[in-house]
Order: C-alpha cells, then structure tokens, then sequence
C-alpha cells in the first residue's frame, strides 16, 4: 500500500464520546487508525477542525505513545482543501468515516479490487458495494481525482459518480458504521466472531474457536497480553497431566475435558494477538514451546497412570516408542527452520503435518477417556508416531535426492 494514504473524516453527527468507546479493548477511532497502519498506510490525514482542542491533543498523545504505531498523523486544518498537502502529490486516497469499524482484510481487499478494477483504471474514484447490493462509505480515490476528494471531505459526498466494486476476498467481508452504543455492541460481538476465518482446521473452526470467542471477548478488556495467556495455558495443561496420572476412570475423564480446554484456550493467544495488534515472531515461538511442553505434561501423565493401573511394562513400552516417534517428527518439522512442516510444503504430507500442528488429535483422547481406553490411545499413538516419522523421513529423503539431481 506504498502509494495510498487514508483520509479520516468526523461525521458531523458523529459522537466524539462514541469515537472513544472500546472495541476489543481499543477505541474505536484509535483502532480505524491501527488498522490502516497494520495494511501498509503510513500517513493518515484527519480533519483538524473536526476535533475539539482537547480530544486532538489527547488523541495524538495516545498514538504517538502507542508503539504499536508505526504511522503519521497529519492535521488538515481549517478550509485546507487535502490536495494542498505534501504528503498526498501522487498518491492515491482512501478515505473512510472515522467511526468506521473494519476487518484489516476487508479495507486491503477492497485497495487491491480497486486499483485493478478498470473504473479506477480509467480515472474514477470507487466506491465499495457490499454484500446486498449497498454502497458503503468507503472510496478510493486516483491520485489525480483531487475535486472529488476535496468535496467528500467538505461534505462526506462527491461531485461525479462513483462506481461501485465488490471485494475480492477469501476473508469475510466486514465494514460497520457505527452510529450509537447499541450498534457498537453488536458490531463489536460481529467483529470478535469473524477472527474465527483465521483457522483452518476443522476443530478449531467449528469448536475451539466457537468457545474461544467468548473467552477473548473478555480478556479483550483487559491489560492480559498474548505471551502472558500462552504461558497461563501451561497450568491447565500441567494439572491435565496430572489428573491422567492418577490411573483411574475420573482421572482420565477430567484429564481429558482440561486437555480439550488447552485447545479453547490456546485460540485465544492468537485471537487476542490479531485484535490488538500484538502479533510477533517471539508469540509464535513462545506458542509452539508451551503447545509441545504441554503435550510433554500430557503423555507423561498418561504415562504415569497406566503404570499405576496396569504396571510399569504396559505404560514404558509405548511411552518409549511414542517419546521416540514424537521426538523425530518434532525435529523433522522444526528443526529446518521455517516452523510447522515448511520443509514440507507442496508434499502429500503437508496437511497432515498442519493437523498435528493443531494439535487436533486432543479430542481423540478425550474420546477414549470418556470411553475409558486410554491405553489404547497410548499403543496406537507410539507406532501410528514411529510410522509417521519414517514417513517424513522418506519425503524430505526424497526431496533431497531431487533438488541434488
């Protein structure tokens, strides 16, 4: 989004207190501005005589203090028509209502259907249609469309026609104006659930994220960081494995309903990461270490309560296959570089290696702790694990003796 910029303008009718309001923990015209800078935009135009004296200076404060952004601020003052500033000369425009609430996605799908629809092409500012058919608030205007722009920023309306374009998009499409506080709940409950278009296995679409959501929503509000909820989720997953260990029926069933927890649990480090901004390289490797140090507490645990049911014989033999099986598929994957089978990409085993990263097989133990075989679990996981690493072992074999001839 190198040669755009965003142009925020304040409805007249807006509601400053509105502007203020949290969603997801952020104000709303706080979280408009995050959002453009998380697509690419780096300065974003405000109105100046669209703020009182006080909310502009409290308002600048906030994001020059904000590390998570990275962009400009630049005040349009007073009968200053934006074509008159520096900044924008050769750029195209975005502009938008600052009590927008949008998906990242949606507002960098609709930039790039765009500039390469051939109304844009050929001059015209577009506008985006939404799922009925309904022009929304949101244009983009060419670089040399500078009466237009001039004129939605003076009225909110443009002098020639705009045309309307739908965005091209495997997210979901979502743009909400909001008007009053009960429209801001709705739009913010809307808006929480659509991060679950994130995921892509099944289990964590149709079930972990269903109740994550609610989970999120709350420690949305709070001051509660990713890295601080992947390490939380260390606990549950200790006191999983040591309800395993306890060897009998309501130790597994309980182990099992807690592991299943985990996995609510570890959407939501990422939930929390994508709606306030706080994606890092560090939170995905801190997220992998406790998913792996939780599975060590798990099959330790499980481990630990056949020996004390069925003997030390039982519980060692697929514990030492399942440990060396484990161990190889582990550092088949990771060790590389890259994270989560990369190595692997464009291979038949790649989505498999995308479902064990996700760590779905949890609810197939919790499906033979309710039926109370947890040691079936334990046999089949050791040699379905040995098998599955040789079977790597062959791919990336075999990828190798390619690329070297």
């Amino acid at each position: 989004m190198q040669n755009c910029i965003a142009i925020i303008r304040i409805p007249p009718s807006a509601d400053f207190a509105l502007l203020k309001k949290t969603v997801a923990g952020i104000p709303l015209l706080k979280r408009l501005a995050l959002t453009l800078n998380r697509i690419g935009i780096n300065d974003i135009i405000l109105g100046e005589s669209q703020f009182l004296a006080e909310d502009r200076s409290l308002f600048e404060k906030d994001m020059r203090a904000d590390k998570r952004f990275k962009g400009n601020l630049i005040w349009l003052k007073k009968d200053q028509n934006p074509s008159q500033l520096d900044a924008i000369q050769g750029k195209h425009l975005l502009a938008l209502n600052g009590n927008s609430l949008a998906l990242k996605e949606t507002l960098k799908d609709f930039i790039e259907s765009g500039l390469s629809s051939e109304p844009f092409k050929n001059g015209e500012a577009v506008q985006m249609r939404g799922e009925n058919n309904e022009a929304k608030p949101l244009f983009l205007f060419p670089s040399k469309n500078e009466e237009d722009f001039n004129r939605w920023m003076q009225t909110g309306e443009t002098i020639n026609k705009t045309s309307p374009i739908s965005v091209s998009s495997r997210a979901p499409v979502f743009l909400s104006i909001i008007e009053s506080r009960i429209e801001l709940k709705d739009a913010e409950w809307t808006f929480i659930s659509l991060h679950r278009f994130h995921y892509r296995q099944i289990m964590d679409i149709w079930v972990n994220s269903f109740f994550s959501k609610y989970i999120s929503a709350f420690l949305a509000k709070t001051n509660v960081t990713p890295n601080q909820i992947s390490v939380a989720g260390l606990s549950v997953g200790l006191f999983s494995g040591y309800e395993f260990s306890r060897g009998d029926y309501l130790g597994g069933l309980f182990g099992g309903l807690l592991l299943a927890f985990t996995a609510i649990w570890d959407c939501c480090d990422g939930d929390i990461a994508r709606l306030k901004f706080m994606e890092s390289e560090l939170g995905e490797k801190l997220d992998t270490i406790c998913d792996n140090l939780i599975n060590v507490f798990i099959f330790t645990g499980i481990m630990l309560g056949i020996a004390r049911a069925e003997g030390w014989a039982h519980a060692l033999i697929p514990f030492s296959l399942l440990a060396l099986g484990g161990g190889s598929i582990f550092a088949l994957i990771y060790m590389p570089g890259g994270g989560k089978g990369a190595a692997f990409k464009g291979t038949h085993v790649y989505d498999v290696v995308q479902l064990l990263a996700s760590r779905n097989f949890i609810y197939v133990i919790l499906l033979f702790a309710v039926i109370g075989k947890i040691e079936w679990f334990f046999w089949l996981a050791g040699f379905g694990s040995l098998a599955f690493a040789l079977t790597l072992f062959r791919v990336k074999l075999k990828s190798r003796t390619l690329i070297n001839n």
